[in-house]
């Protein structure tokens, strides 16, 4: 198997891996699996997970981590100050 084919492979299956972590996420909230509470612990976890996923098998972080880790770093914290901001807006007013 050529190099490409393995790693079209693999991203064949890490694709599966996510949609099947959002078809958990749809099935728990439409068929109400579990209370409002545990269900927003379990939705929150799905999305960290994937969004795991998503930088390392799309974003190619596991080929050379030491390059992107410091852009990403940087992205993740304005994305936690951007989150942090609105949820601190949103119980303000």
């Amino acid at each position: 198997m050529a190099k490409s084919d393995a790693g079209t492979k693999r991203l064949l299956w890490w694709t599966a891996f996510m949609l099947i972590l959002t078809a958990i996420a749809f099935l728990a909230v439409g068929f109400g699996w579990l209370p409002p509470s545990p269900l927003v612990i379990l939705l929150l976890a799905l999305a960290a997970i994937q969004v795991v996923l998503q930088l390392a098998v799309f974003m190619h972080l596991d080929a050379s981590p030491r390059l992107y880790a410091f852009t990403y770093g940087v992205g993740l914290m304005f994305a936690v100050v951007f989150a942090v901001s609105v949820m601190i807006l949103s119980w303000a007013y």
